[in-house]
């Protein structure tokens, strides 16, 4: 994350998830979160954020076929709560 001197973060993120089957999905986005409410002093701080203090873009999904290659064929939008040693996660489709 690169953050200008409006409060803009610019990102180009590269994420493999495991999920409960084993299954690896490979998720990327590029695009800008904006941090709202200095919530990057917060986080540099060592406070955890919540949805509110950011947003995120439009994840791409790379699923293996079978159970998950739904996931080939959406649109979704994401959210994301910032930890300062993570981020959690929760994608949308867009119908």
């Amino acid at each position: 994350l690169i953050t200008d001197s409006d409060g803009v973060g610019h990102v180009d993120v590269r994420v493999l998830l495991e999920v409960s089957d084993g299954a690896v999905i490979h998720v990327s986005y590029t695009g800008r979160i904006r941090l709202h409410r200095n919530a990057l002093g917060r986080l540099l701080a060592g406070e955890s954020l919540s949805d509110e203090d950011s947003y995120f873009g439009f994840p791409l999904f790379e699923a293996p076929l079978g159970p998950h290659g739904w996931l080939n064929g959406i649109q979704a939008v994401g959210t994301g709560r910032l930890r300062p040693d993570g981020v959690d996660y929760s994608f949308f489709v867009v119908d």
